[in-house]
Parts: C-alpha cells; sequence; structure tokens
C-alpha cells in the first residue's frame, strides 16, 4: 500500500468508534481478539489492508446515526449541570439490543485483560542506569520508550477501571431492583449510557456517564444497606471494650466480620442473621465475663481474710473489693475490673511481704495447698470421666503445682481456691447428669461385656463398670 493510501485509510479508521472498528473487523475477517485499545484495532486493520471503500461505508453509516441522536444528545448536554444520583436520569438513549451485546462482549474481552505497569518500571530502571552512568543518549531513547508505555498502559488502564466499575455498577443495581429502591428503567437507562459512553462518546462523555452510573449504584447501595453498617460499627465497638475488659470475643469478632464481608456483597438477609449471631456471641461472652468477676471477688476476699489473720494491715485492698462488689452490683463492669484488679495485686503484695517475715507461715499455706491439690485430684477426674469438661480446673492444678515448686504460698492458695470452687461447680454437675441418667437396655459394653451402660443428658454413653465412654 503506498503511504498516501496508508496515511488516508489510518485517518478514516481514526474517526470511527470502538464498536465500529470492531465491527469493520469480524466483515472484513480480521482477527482481533484480546485486542483491547482502538490504537492496536487500527494497527491490525491497516496491516491486513482492508480496502478504503470499506472504511468510508462505514463511517457514512456513523455519520447517519450521529444526525439522528444529535437532538437526544442537545437534551443530554443541557441536564449535565444537574446533580444526579438515581432520581434524575439522562433522556434513555436508543442502544439497540445487539449494540448492548456487542459491548458487553467488547467489555468481557477488556476485564479478562487486566493492565500492568511493571514493563513500565523497568524501562524506567533503565534509562535512569544509563543516566546515571553518562549514556545521555541512551537514557533519552529508553525515557521516550518508558513514556509511550506509560501512555498505552495508562489508556488500557483507564478502559480497564471503566469496565469493571460498569460490571459492579450492574451488581449492584440489578440487587435493587430485586429490593425495590430502583426501577428496572432507571437501571438501564444508567447502564446503558455509560456503556454506550465507554464506546462511543469523547472522553468526557466516557467519563460523565460512567460517573452516574457509578454514583447511582453507590446511592442504590446506600439505600440497601440501611442501617447495617452502623450497626456493625456499634458491635465493633462493644466487641473492643469489652475485650479491654478482658472478655474472650474473638468468635464475636470473626463473626462481625464475616457480616461486614456479606454487607460489602449485598448479601444483605445473610449479614443480618451473622449480625444477629455475633450480637449473642458477646452477649454471652459479657455473661461468661461477669461470672469470673463474681468467683474473683470471694477469692480475693479469702486473700484479705488470710492476711488479717497474720496481722497484716490489708485495709486498702479491702476497700478496693468493696467498690468493686459496688461496681458489680450496679452492672458497671469497667470500674469493677479496675478496682478488683488495684485489689487483687495490692492483697498480693502485702501478703508477700508478711510471709517474708514469717518463714511458718509460709510453709503452712504451702501444705495447705497441697492438700488441696492432692484431696480434689480424684473428684476432677471423675467429672471428667463423664464427659464434664474440667480444662480450667486442670489448668489451675498445673499452676498451683508450679507455685508450690516454686515456693510461692500467695499464688500457690490463690490457685488451690479456684480448684475447690469449680470442684464444687463439677459436683453439682455431676449430680445433675446421675440424676437424669437412662439405661441403655439390650446393649453391653464393647469393653468389659456388662449391661451397665447409661446415656446422659450431655450427649455420652457410659459404661457404670468399667467407664468406658463413648458418643452415642
Amino acid at each position: 500500500m503506498e503511504p498516501e493510501s496508508k496515511e488516508a485509510l489510518e485517518a478514516e479508521l481514526a474517526k470511527l468508534t470502538i464498536l465500529k472498528l470492531r465491527d469493520l473487523a469480524h466483515k472484513n475477517n480480521v482477527d482481533i481478539a484480546g485486542t483491547i485499545r482502538k490504537k492496536d484495532i487500527i494497527d491490525k486493520l491497516l496491516e491486513a489492508g482492508i480496502p478504503l471503500d470499506s472504511v468510508k461505508e462505514i463511517s457514512a453509516s456513523k455519520r447517519g446515526e450521529e444526525e439522528k441522536g444529535a437532538e437526544s444528545e442537545g437534551r443530554e448536554e443541557k441536564r449535565q449541570a444537574e446533580p444526579e444520583i438515581v432520581e434524575k436520569l439522562p433522556e434513555k438513549g436508543e442502544t439497540d439490543e445487539k449494540k448492548i451485546s456487542e459491548i458487553r462482549e467488547y467489555i468481557k474481552t477488556v476485564v479478562g485483560n487486566k493492565p500492568s505497569f511493571f514493563a513500565i518500571d523497568g524501562e524506567l530502571e533503565a534509562a535512569v542506569a544509563k543516566y546515571d552512568s553518562g549514556d545521555y543518549y541512551g537514557a533519552i531513547q529508553d525515557i521516550q520508550k518508558a513514556r509511550q508505555k506509560a501512555s498505552d498502559t495508562y489508556a488500557h488502564f483507564r478502559i480497564y477501571t471503566n469496565s469493571v466499575g460498569i460490571n459492579a455498577s450492574e451488581k449492584v443495581l440489578e440487587e435493587a431492583i430485586a429490593r425495590g429502591t430502583i426501577t428496572q428503567d432507571k437501571k438501564k437507562s444508567l447502564l446503558e449510557n455509560a456503556m454506550a459512553g465507554l464506546v462511543d462518546g469523547s472522553t468526557s462523555r466516557r467519563e460523565e456517564t460512567l460517573d452516574r452510573l457509578e454514583r447511582g449504584a453507590i446511592a442504590a447501595f446506600d439505600k440497601i444497606i440501611g442501617d447495617l453498617g452502623s450497626d456493625i460499627q456499634l458491635l465493633q465497638k462493644k466487641a473492643a471494650d469489652l475485650q479491654e475488659l478482658g472478655a474472650n470475643v474473638v468468635p464475636a469478632m470473626e463473626a462481625i466480620g464475616e457480616a461486614d464481608k456479606l454487607r460489602l456483597s449485598l448479601q444483605i438477609d445473610r449479614a443480618k442473621n451473622v449480625l444477629a449471631n455475633a450480637n449473642g456471641l458477646l452477649k454471652q461472652a459479657e455473661k461468661v465475663r461477669v461470672e469470673e468477676l463474681k468467683y474473683s471477688i470471694p477469692r480475693i476476699r479469702s486473700m484479705i481474710e488470710d492476711g488479717k489473720l497474720i496481722g497484716l494491715d490489708i485495709s486498702e485492698p479491702e476497700k478496693e473489693l468493696d467498690k468493686a462488689s459496688y461496681y458489680l452490683e450496679r452492672g458497671e463492669l469497667k470500674p469493677c475490673v479496675d478496682s478488683l484488679s488495684k485489689a487483687g495485686s495490692e492483697a498480693d503484695r502485702i501478703l508477700n511481704q508478711g510471709l517474708a517475715a514469717d518463714p511458718e507461715l509460709r510453709q503452712n499455706l504451702l501444705n495447705k495447698a497441697k492438700v488441696v491439690v492432692q484431696e480434689l485430684g480424684p473428684s476432677l477426674a471423675e467429672a471428667h470421666s463423664y464427659g464434664i469438661d474440667a480444662s480450667e480446673a486442670y489448668h489451675y492444678v498445673s499452676n498451683a503445682q508450679i507455685a508450690i515448686n516454686r515456693q510461692d504460698p500467695v499464688n500457690a492458695m490463690k490457685f488451690s481456691r479456684r480448684i475447690e470452687e469449680l470442684s464444687k461447680q463439677y459436683a453439682e454437675d455431676l449430680k445433675i447428669l446421675k440424676e437424669k441418667s437412662i439405661h441403655v437396655d439390650k446393649a453391653r459394653c464393647s469393653k468389659c461385656g456388662q449391661d451397665m451402660l447409661y446415656d446422659y443428658i450431655n450427649g455420652i454413653r457410659r459404661c457404670a463398670n468399667c467407664g468406658t465412654v463413648s458418643k452415642r
């Protein structure tokens, strides 16, 4: 092809929109699969040497369409200054289903070709290296390559992000239609204007129609989620407050995080259900923490009484403990935890100082803790054999043993008291299990062969003869 003819052909091709170029390629059997940018499509058409007459024919049909749409375009321009979100919409364009289908195919191709700026970094690094070494001519050449590649990649980036924005907005608007927060006509007008702007419009037209679509989707999203976002923030704050008080809020925080993800993906009903579950978990965590505080108060009270018995001035921690009890009764957990912490640490300090001056008393307290650990061991084992979770008590047994070995009577007694409390609780639970047990008829133990199997309300089956436990 002569240079003059090629220039004329390129000039005609440049006048066409992306859709017209793709249509031209299809009619002339030019493979443009995976080609996104207008410039690249034109290059392939030039390389294929398509006839100029064919291009002019397409151009003529394009001009006819533009004349037909001039009036509606004028109406559109008048509305550009309007603060539009969803309620005010441009006139419905004359975009037919065939064209929309073609645009969807184009968008699908674009979304499948994510842009990367990695190559630009390579060109730029090469240019800088040459500049630093004094090769200024080479630096100019490489910086020109980097600049051209950046321009090409940025153009790809704009088309890619516009396409993703259109797809994401459509998903949001579809959910809005299902929930009655927007009409089908409003969604169709917003979407088709943005799609037509992507392939047919000027740069300003493309950005304006996309902005309308995305703002419309955001407004619809806000209507859909309603107060859900605020509810999530409130539970997040509640979880943080409880965590500060020493409550275990990990399961609740995980549920809140899941609810937020569901909210963002517009699975609103599921999000609300998960959030309700999270709220329940927080209430349970608060309840457990209150029970822990209730157990802590008598334990520290016993430490204070021990101090009084050996003639120590332990009035300050006693005052703090009284405050903690008062706050707990009023449901004021934060000041309760603060006062309880002060009472416990101060009582520990005073007792340790007092016991350091009385070795005999120190040894007596260690011996008492040893007795508790030894005597309650069998009852803990029995509770465990009936499926009762005695892990907390065994944790304190381990801590008590460590304190005894370290000759630390204060902590030894503290842990042994907790073991006593838990042992009493397990004994009550065990009594209820035994009272409500049911003998299993016509069944024998797989280990000892005796007809002594019983089902318990905690879901286990146990042999009363050999103690073998299994799930029902």
